[in-house]
């Protein structure tokens, strides 16, 4: 178990930034936590333009998480290319840089469009053995379920994680 003495050493070390997002997310942490963050802010004399400073250091997180988020999404050179080269082993790197970065929206339509892409050549690899269809038209149903793909990209990816996003702003705001 954590002890106050616990607490006050690991709040000795915190920027003055953490300790007010303690303070501001309360809800998130125990009450011997936040009283062991307002002890060590009372002890630095904290003014008001620091806190303000802090104030405005988390609205542009806050906006950075909101454009990683919803806002930046995949480019369509990008959709066609997670679309169309769909093998993990060619798409890992990407991928993995886009998650290192914390590209959340990016990352689920970079999934979204290999997984699509994959399940659309398939059909159009089977279409053509069962159905005889010749090589045009059955490239024609591959590039055509991308356009699927976009449009339910559009709609429903992007709504879920608008949906989530605001459902942990009303839970933060709580």
């Amino acid at each position: 178990m954590i002890t106050k003495e616990d607490l006050q050493q690991k709040y000795v070390k915190f920027k003055t930034e953490d300790l007010l997002a303690i303070i501001d997310q309360r809800h998130e942490y125990t009450d011997l936590a936040v009283v062991v963050a307002l002890e060590e802010l009372s002890k630095r004399n904290v003014t008001e333009t620091e806190i303000l400073k802090a104030k405005e250091i988390e609205k542009e997180n806050a906006k950075i998480y909101v454009e990683k988020n919803i806002i930046d999404s995949l480019t369509f050179f990008q959709k066609n290319l997670y679309y169309f080269i769909w093998l993990p082993l060619l798409t890992f790197a990407w991928k993995r840089n886009l998650a290192e970065e914390g590209y959340v929206l990016k990352l689920r339509q970079a999934s979204y469009y290999s997984i699509l892409g994959f399940i659309f050549f398939m059909l159009t690899g089977i279409s053509e053995f069962l159905f005889a269809i010749h090589d045009i038209p059955a490239i024609a149903i591959w590039i055509s379920g991308f356009l699927v793909a976009s449009v339910f990209d559009e709609k429903f990816n992007r709504e879920y994680l608008k949906k989530r996003l605001l459902g942990r702003i009303n839970n933060e705001e709580k």
